[in-house]
Formats: structure tokens, C-alpha cells, sequence
């Protein structure tokens, strides 16, 4: 038995709640699976509940390698980075400590004032946007690579948008009841104008969820197997909690 909600599961139950039937069409569909999508995006945008910031989920991780070239400064990172999460760290030799961090102003100083050509020994990471592409990164280094080098990191993605009735939401269904409480949160805002109890019951159910996620990055020791950590039943109504405590 599958125990997994697929995208055209959860739509389903966001059309049922808004009363109009276990098999919405037309325009009806389009408004399930758009809230839907704003539900999702909440997931994964979620904050943790402790300090307010902003939490990435442990299976939203991904490795990647990125060979630099001889002279060249400036690099695409994949369209669906969202957040370094480890070093760029020299593959071919471990003589080379991992570049450090540093802001876009200071790559920029640091050229202007000389331009070494060495391995690189600072990067950045730099947002870019264009109204065709929408916001992607690039990788800038300082000095400017004397050969080729080849530099392993991981990263953060953004999952691709469901679009595709069989598709599966990230995470896997020990996430999937929690992606349902805040779909249905927000029909909830969607028919009522208000954040009643599907949306209180979202944020419990949310917090819990990236406290769980939270304790599997430590050690690695997987998760809990208490299914009631992260689930919440969407039918039971749970007391909201106050929305600056989870959405700073």
C-alpha cells in the first residue's frame, strides 16, 4: 500500500473542503491546484518556531560539482539552487583549503584594487533576475583560477513545481499530512477570508514538522518514529499558534 498523497490527492481534498466535488474541472480545478500551490510554497518556506528564521528541509539537500575555469570569475549556479549549504571544497587536491565566504561588495573591492591569478581563495554567492529567467545565482570567486579546478559543495534546491496528477510532493508522505493541513489552511483563508482553525491546525502541524526535520541533521540519526510528532489530523481542529511565533 502507497502511502503517499499525490498532487491530484491533495488538490482533491482542497476541492472537496471548498465544496465543489472529488472531481473539480475547469475552473474549479485551476483554483484547487492553485491553492494548493501556495499551500506547498508554505511548507517549504516554513519558519522555525524557536528562532523565527527560516527553515531548509533536510530533503532539499543536494551535491554538485562545478569545474572553474582558467581566468573566468563569474559562474551559472543550477536553476534550482536556493541556499549553499556546505563549502566549495577543491575536489582534485587537498592541499587547498575550501574558499570562505565573503559579500559581493568585497569580491568587487578586492578586484578593483588587484586581480591575482591563483586558485581562488573567497567566493559569494550573487542573486540575478530577469523578467525570463526569474531569480537565479551565480558563484563569483577571488583570485581568478590560474588552471582549471573542480569544486564539490552541496546546496539547498527548490523542489520543481507539481504539475502532473501522479506527481509527488518532496518530502514523502511522513510530510504529506502536514503539505494537506496547510493546503487546506489556505482555502480556508481563500472561502472565508480568515485564518480559522484549518489554519491554526496548519501551523501546529508545521512547527512540529521542522522541529522533527530539525533533529534528523545533528547526528544523522534519522527520524523519530512517533508518527504523532509530525502528523496532525486536519479534522480535528488544534488551538492556533500566534502567527508572528512560526511566520516572522
Amino acid at each position: 500500500m502507497d502511502l503517499r498523497q499525490t498532487y491530484s490527492a491533495i488538490y482533491t481534498e482542497v476541492s472537496e473542503y471548498l465544496g465543489t466535488g472529488d472531481i473539480p474541472v475547469d475552473r474549479d480545478l485551476r483554483k484547487a491546484q492553485e491553492i494548493v500551490w501556495k499551500g506547498y510554497r508554505r511548507f517549504l518556506r516554513a519558519r522555525n518556531p524557536e528562532n523565527g528564521k527560516r527553515h531548509y528541509w533536510s530533503f532539499l539537500e543536494k551535491t554538485s560539482s562545478l569545474v572553474l575555469r582558467q581566468g573566468q570569475w563569474q559562474y551559472q549556479l543550477p536553476a534550482d539552487f536556493d541556499k549553499i549549504k556546505t563549502k566549495f571544497n577543491f575536489s582534485q587536491n587537498s592541499n587547498f583549503t575550501a574558499m570562505h565566504s565573503v559579500s559581493r561588495e568585497a569580491i568587487l573591492q578586492n578586484r578593483a584594487l588587484s586581480v591575482t591569478n591563483t586558485y581562488p581563495t573567497k567566493f559569494c554567492v550573487v542573486p540575478t533576475y530577469t523578467k525570463e529567467t526569474g531569480k537565479l545565482n551565480e558563484l563569483w570567486v577571488y583570485g581568478d583560477p590560474n588552471q582549471n579546478y573542480v569544486l564539490s559543495y552541496s546546496y539547498y534546491f527548490i523542489p520543481p513545481k507539481l504539475e502532473n496528477d501522479e506527481e509527488y510532493f518532496a518530502g514523502g508522505d511522513i510530510f504529506d499530512e502536514c503539505i494537506l493541513a496547510c493546503c487546506l489552511a489556505e482555502a480556508e483563508i481563500k472561502h472565508t477570508r480568515a485564518k480559522g482553525d484549518m489554519y491554526g491546525c496548519a501551523m501546529e502541524s508545521l512547527a512540529a514538522a521542522v522541529l522533527a526535520d530539525q533533529r534528523t541533521k545533528p547526528d544523522g540519526l534519522g527520524l523519530n518514529g512517533d508518527p504523532g510528532i509530525h502528523r496532525v489530523s486536519v479534522e480535528r481542529p488544534l488551538p492556533a499558534i500566534p502567527e508572528d511565533e512560526v511566520y516572522n
